[in-house]
C-alpha cells in the first residue's frame, strides 16, 4: 500500500470503524485460499470454473465460458451440484484475520460469497461474550423488526453452502429474476451504498445487482470528499476515475494486507464498552441490548444540540413551515411565545421538585407549534440535566428496554413524546413502576399530541394521578405572542406579504385574526400571510407543479403516513413503487426538494408537514391514487411483520393500523358520503393480507357498522375474537354492535340483547374503574333500547345502576353525563 493510502486508513477508515460506522461488503478476494472441507481451498472464480469443467470431463471449456454460463450449465449436468457446492464453499479452517473481521463492530456486512465464513468465524470465538454477537441472514429472510446495533447482521446477499436448498444467485437467469424481485435485503444492501461510509473488499462487485446501486450512487459530500471505499489488488486509471466520481476512494492492496494494517489501528471492544463509546451519557451499559435499543430509538437533547449547532441550514424556511428540527432549536430560530415559557416554569418545577413523575402533556390545534414548544422547552432543561431525550424511533415505546435503563439510573429523566397518543400505553405502565418502585431516578415525560386524539386516548393513562399531571393547553396567540413571533420572523428576513405598510401593533391584531380564521393552524396562518396565495391555494399548487406522474405517486405515498404523523422508511417506498433505491433517492432529493423532509439518520422520510398532507390527502389529491398508494403500502409492510412482532410496534405496523383504520379512512382522508364504495374496495383488497389478523376485522367491522351492514360487521367482530381472543377492543365492539343490531331488528332477538349486556358488563367489571369508555358504551346502548321500549322498568333498573356506578369512578367525564342527561329527559317524559 502507498502512505497516501495508510494515512487514509489511519485517519478516515479507523475512526469509523472504531464507532460501528461502516457497512462492510465482502466479495470473492476474501474467502480465496481458506481452507474448505474438501481439502483444497476456497476457490477464485477462474478455479472454480476450472473445477467445474474437470469435475464435468471437459477442462477445454473452462477457458471460453464466464462464471453465470458455467453455474447454469453445471446446474443442469452434474446431479450433485449442491453437494459439489457445499464440498467447495464449506470452510473448515478460516485464516486468522477472517476471525479478526468478525471481532469489529461494522455496521452492517453484506457479502455476495457463498461459502459459511462467517458462520465458521462466529462459531470459533472462545470468548463471544467479548465480540460483537452478529446475527446472520440469508438473502430471502425478512429483515428483523428488533434491530441493535449490539447484534449487528451479516447478510448473504447470493445465498450460501448451509442454506443451498434455498438456492444461490449465480447465472444470468438467476441474476436478472434477483435484480426484478428485490428482496429487502437488496434494498437495504442498497440503501447503505446511497448513504455513504461503505467499505467494499474483495471483489469490483460487478454482479448487476450490487453494480447497479454502486453505478447510479450520487456522492452527497459537497466538498467532492470520498465518504467509501474500495480494496482492490490493482485499479487501471479509467476506474480509479469512475470510482472517485462516486465518492469511492480506490485503495490498491490484497484483502488480507489491507485488513490486517486496519487492524493495528483499531481495537476490538466488549458490547459494553461499545455502547458507553457510542451512549456514553448512559450510566448502566451492561444490559446491552436495552442500552443499544434505547440509544437507537431516543436522540440525546444536549447531543443534538451540539452537532446542530454545526450544521448548515437557511434559518428562514422555519417560518416556510419546514419540519421542527434541532438545527433551528440550536440556532434559536423559533420565536419563544408564552406557552413555551410556561412549558419550560413546568419543567424547572420538576427540577426543583422531589416528585417522582411528572406527566406534561402539552395539546392543541394541529400545526399550532407544540412540537416547537416541546423542543425549546427540553433544550432549555438540556443545559444542566444530562438525561433530557426526544423519542426519534421509527417503532414503538419497548416498556421493558426504557424500563431496564431508567430502574439503574439515578437522577431526573426527561423524556420528549411527540404525537405521543400512540405510546400512552408505555408512559402509562413506566411512569407507574418509577412512582411505585424503589427506584433512584424521577421522570418528567412531556407529551405533545392534539387536542383530539389526547381526549380520546387519555384513558389510557389511567396509572397516573391529577396531582402528576401538568397540562399546557395551546390556544389563540396573545398580542405579546404575536409581536414576538414578528419581530423574529423580521430578524431572519422573512417578509409578510399581506402585512406590508403595517405597524406592528395591526401586524399582531392581523396575525391573531389569521390565526383565529385558522382555528389555530399557526403553520397555515404564516403561509397564507407570507403569500399573495390563500394557503389552500398554495399547497394546491405545491402538488400540481409537480410534473411526473410517478413523482406524485411517491409524495402521495409519503403524505398518507406523514398524516398518520409517522415516518416511512426509503426501502418501503422503493418496494410500493417497483423503484431501484438509487432512483428513490434522486427523486426525494430532487425532485420532491422541499416537499418532503429526509431523515438520513433513520434512512426514513416524512412530508414537510402532517397538517399540510392531511388537507393534501382530503382535498387535493386525486381519490383513486391515493386508494391506489394505500393498496400499495398495504401489501409491502404485509410481509414485514408477524402477529408475534406486534407487542413490538414495529413501524411496519404502525403503518398498517393507521391505513387500517376506519377513523382514518372514513374521516381523515375520504368523505364516507361520496367515497364509501372506495373506502369498502380498500377492505375487500386489504383481505389478501392480513385476514389472520384480529385487528384487521376490527377496523373493517368498525366501517361496516358506520354504513349499516350490521350483520356483516357482527361477523368480522366474532372472526376477529377468532383471531384474538381476549381482545377488549374487539369484544367492546361486538357488545356494542349486538345491542345496536337489537334495536334495529325492532327489538326481536333478545338473544342480542343479552350477549350484548353481557360482553360490556365483563368488560366494565374488568377495567370500568379505570376507564369510562366501557360504561359509556353500555349506557348509550341501553339508552337506545330505551328510547324504543320506555317501559321496561327492568331496564331502567340496569340503566341507573350502571350511571350510579360510572359517575362514582368517572365524575368528570362529558360523554357519561351527557348520556345521563338525554335518559333524565326520556324519564320525564314517559
Amino acid at each position: 500500500m502507498k502512505e497516501e493510502e495508510k494515512r487514509i486508513i489511519r485517519e478516515k477508515i479507523a475512526p469509523k470503524l472504531k464507532f460501528g460506522e461502516l457497512a462492510l461488503f465482502l466479495g470473492a478476494g476474501f474467502s480465496v485460499g481458506a481452507r474448505s472441507v474438501d481439502g483444497g481451498g476456497i476457490p477464485s472464480t477462474p478455479d472454480l470454473i476450472s473445477k467445474i469443467f474437470n469435475k464435468l470431463g471437459k477442462p477445454d471449456l473452462a477457458k471460453e465460458s464466464g462464471l453465470p454460463d458455467t453455474f447454469s450449465f453445471a446446474s443442469k449436468k452434474m446431479p450433485d451440484f449442491n453437494n459439489f457446492l457445499k464440498d467447495t464453499f464449506m470452510c473448515a479452517e478460516p485464516f486468522s484475520w477472517h476471525e479478526d473481521v468478525f471481532k469489529y463492530w461494522w455496521r452492517v456486512v453484506f457479502t455476495t460469497n457463498i461459502d459459511d465464513i462467517p458462520e465458521v468465524c462466529e462459531e470459533r470465538k472462545k470468548q463471544p461474550k467479548i465480540y460483537p454477537n452478529y446475527r446472520i441472514f440469508n438473502y430471502k429472510d425478512r429483515e428483523p423488526v428488533d434491530v441493535f446495533i449490539v447484534r449487528p447482521s451479516v447478510v448473504h446477499l447470493h445465498g450460501y453452502v448451509r442454506r443451498i436448498d434455498e438456492g444461490v444467485v449465480f447465472d444470468n437467469v438467476q441474476y436478472a429474476d434477483y435484480t426484478v424481485s428485490s428482496p429487502d435485503w437488496l434494498r437495504k444492501a442498497a440503501l447503505n451504498i446511497q448513504k455513504g461510509d461503505c467499505l467494499f473488499v474483495g471483489s469490483r462487485f460487478e454482479e448487476r445487482d450490487i453494480e447497479a446501486a454502486l453505478r447510479e450512487r450520487q456522492m452527497f459530500d459537497s466538498e467532492g470528499v470520498s465518504d467509501s471505499w474500495i480494496v482492490l489488488r490493482s485499479v487501471n486509471e479509467v476506474a480509479r476515475e469512475n470510482y472517485l466520481e462516486r465518492g469511492i476512494y480506490p485503495i490498491e492492496a490484497t484483502a488480507e494486507e489491507f485488513f490486517e494494517y486496519l487492524f493495528r489501528q483499531v481495537k476490538t471492544v466488549s458490547p459494553e464498552k461499545f455502547i458507553k463509546m457510542k451512549a456514553p451519557f448512559l450510566q448502566d451499559t451492561n444490559r446491552t441490548e436495552s442500552s443499544s435499543w434505547f440509544y437507537q430509538n431516543f436522540d440525546h437533547v444536549g447531543k443534538s444540540l451540539s452537532k446542530s449547532k454545526l450544521e448548515k441550514g437557511v434559518e428562514s424556511f422555519f417560518y416556510d413551515g419546514d419540519v421542527p428540527d434541532w438545527y433551528y432549536i440550536a440556532n434559536e430560530v423559533p420565536a419563544k411565545l408564552s406557552f413555551c415559557n410556561n412549558l419550560v416554569d413546568i419543567l424547572h418545577d420538576f427540577h426543583k421538585s422531589e416528585a417522582k413523575i411528572c406527566v406534561v402533556p402539552v395539546i392543541g390545534p394541529i400545526g399550532c407549534g407544540k412540537t416547537t414548544a416541546c423542543m425549546l422547552a427540553i433544550a432549555s432543561i438540556s443545559s444542566f440535566e444530562q438525561n433530557s431525550y426526544s423519542h426519534s424511533g421509527l417503532d414503538g415505546i419497548d416498556i421493558e428496554h426504557t424500563w431496564n435503563i431508567l430502574k439503574n439510573a439515578k437522577g431526573a429523566f426527561y423524556i420528549f413524546v411527540d404525537a405521543s397518543s400512540e405510546h400512552f400505553y408505555a408512559v402509562n405502565e413506566l411512569a407507574k413502576r418509577v412512582k411505585e418502585r424503589q427506584v433512584g431516578c424521577r421522570v418528567c415525560f412531556i407529551l405533545e399530541e392534539r387536542s383530539l386524539p389526547y381526549d380520546k386516548n387519555i384513558r389510557h393513562l389511567s396509572e397516573i394521578g391529577d396531582t402528576d399531571i401538568r397540562q399546557v393547553s395551546i390556544e389563540s396567540l396573545t398580542e405579546n405572542d404575536a409581536k414576538l413571533l414578528l419581530r423574529k420572523a423580521e430578524s431572519l428576513g422573512v417578509k409578510f406579504e399581506k402585512l406590508k405598510g403595517l405597524n406592528i401593533e395591526k401586524s399582531a391584531r392581523k396575525l391573531i385574526s389569521f390565526d383565529q380564521g385558522y382555528k389555530g393552524d399557526l403553520l397555515a396562518t404564516l403561509h397564507d400571510l407570507s403569500s399573495s396565495q390563500a394557503f389552500e391555494d398554495k399547497i394546491n399548487y405545491e402538488y400540481i407543479e409537480i410534473q411526473d406522474d410517478l413523482d406524485r405517486d411517491i409524495y402521495i405515498t409519503i403524505s398518507l403516513v406523514s398524516a398518520a404523523r409517522l415516518q416511512l422508511p426509503i426501502t418501503y417506498i422503493s418496494a410500493a413503487h417497483e423503484v431501484g433505491i438509487p432512483a428513490i433517492v434522486k427523486k426525494l432529493r430532487n425532485n420532491l426538494k422541499g416537499k418532503v423532509y429526509l431523515n438520513n439518520n433513520r434512512d426514513s422520510v416524512l412530508s414537510r408537514g402532517h397538517s399540510i398532507s392531511q388537507y393534501q390527502l382530503k382535498s387535493v389529491f386525486p381519490k383513486e391514487r391515493v386508494k391506489n398508494s394505500i393498496l400499495l403500502l398495504l401489501k409491502v409492510v404485509s410481509s414485514k411483520f408477524e402477529i408475534s412482532d406486534i407487542k413490538r410496534h414495529p413501524i411496519s405496523y404502525r403503518v398498517y393500523k393507521s391505513l387500517i383504520s376506519y377513523r382514518y379512512l372514513c374521516f381523515d382522508i375520504f368523505s364516507l358520503k361520496n367515497d364509501e364504495e372506495m373506502i369498502h374496495e380498500i377492505y375487500s383488497e386489504a383481505q389478501k393480507f392480513y385476514a389472520h389478523d384480529g385487528v384487521f376485522w376490527l377496523q373493517y367491522g368498525r366501517f361496516l357498522e358506520l354504513i349499516g351492514q350490521i350483520d356483516q360487521a357482527v361477523h368480522c367482530f366474532r372472526k376477529g375474537l377468532t383471531l384474538y381472543e381476549g381482545s377488549f377492543q374487539i369484544s367492546h365492539a361486538l357488545g356494542q354492535t349486538l345491542l345496536k343490531r337489537y334495536v334495529s331488528d325492532g327489538l326481536v332477538n333478545a338473544e342480542d340483547k343479552e350477549e350484548g349486556i353481557q360482553i360490556l358488563d365483563v368488560e366494565i367489571n374488568y377495567r370500568g374503574t379505570q376507564d369510562p369508555f366501557p360504561f359509556s358504551a353500555m349506557l348509550r346502548g341501553l339508552l337506545d333500547i330505551l328510547k324504543v321500549n320506555k317501559h321496561d322498568e327492568e331496564l331502567h333498573k340496569s340503566f341507573t345502576n350502571y350511571a350510579n356506578d360510572a359517575i362514582r369512578y368517572h365524575p368528570k367525564e362529558s360523554r357519561i353525563r351527557e348520556i345521563v342527561k338525554e335518559y333524565t329527559s326520556l324519564r320525564e317524559s314517559i
